[in-house]
């Protein structure tokens, strides 16, 4: 597939999937001279992607959850105590699982009883939740959070750019 794009003209590459591949396929389409943006989605997030793909990893873009590079006060706190515990930067998976647990035990603290119905209309009715993954609200339709993503993108295989937007 990449050999096909080799010379083509377009504005970005998308390519969904997991740091694995995309370690391999960045730096093949690096190689072959493709020079357009890759974007994808938190597939790429791992420090190995930067192993695979080692400088080749640049003008490369991809929507997370949050980002450890976030100077917030909630995001240091979290990433410091994280490190402290396990010896390991946390990935979006942990800060996500971090927040379900605050986030249920904030909907327990505000429910009207401490049943099943009531914990669920309170995490329904959940707004403004301020979290490591950023300040959220439940949307009533659909139940799914309505928040804010991070853009993190790449130069020289390294982390350069942490942006979010609403």
């Amino acid at each position: 597939m990449l050999t096909k794009l080799k010379g083509q003209q377009f504005d970005v590459m998308y390519v969904p999937g997991y740091y694995e591949e995309l370690g391999l396929i960045i730096k093949q389409a690096r190689d072959l001279g493709i020079t357009a943006p890759i974007a994808g989605g938190d597939g790429y997030e791992s420090p190995k992607l930067a192993e695979l793909a080692g400088p080749a990893l640049t003008d490369v873009y991809y929507t997370n959850h949050y980002s450890t590079e976030d100077k917030g006060e909630k995001v240091a706190t979290f990433v410091e105590a994280y490190q402290k515990k396990y010896n390991k930067v946390p990935e979006s998976f942990d800060a996500l699982g971090y927040d379900t647990m605050q986030f249920v035990a904030d909907a327990i603290k505000r429910a009207e009883s401490p049943t099943g119905p009531a914990i669920k209309a309170a995490m329904e009715s959940t707004k403004g939740f301020s979290g490591v993954t950023g300040t959220f609200d439940v949307d009533a339709a659909t139940h799914n959070p309505i928040k804010e993503a991070t853009i993190i993108g790449y130069k020289d295989g390294k982390i350069a750019v942490t942006e979010k937007f609403a």
